[in-house]
């Protein structure tokens, strides 16, 4: 199976697949991959905190920032290392 986009639902469809026994390929485009959670705080929180929510233009590079959590099984971040694994 072949799922196109790393966003959170692409890749929570390639988590499901391949839990179902399907070889998956994920196609990732170009973007920045931060941890959901830093010293305690959740990544929104600290985008705050840096005057990210309030900048009128995005920086170049800074466009694509995604935290991928899925619904499934309570919640959790999805690590591409361990889809890959």
């Amino acid at each position: 199976m072949l799922v196109v986009g790393a966003g959170s639902s692409g890749v929570q469809i390639a988590d499901e697949l391949q839990r179902a026994g399907r070889d998956v390929y994920l196609s990732v485009g170009p973007h920045d991959r931060p941890p959901r959670g830093y010293l305690g705080r959740d990544f929104c929180w600290w985008l705050g905190v840096l005057g990210e929510w309030d900048a009128e233009v995005m920086r170049p590079g800074k466009e694509h920032v995604t935290i991928v959590v899925s619904g499934a099984r309570g919640g959790h971040t999805v690590d591409f290392r361990c889809l890959a694994h």
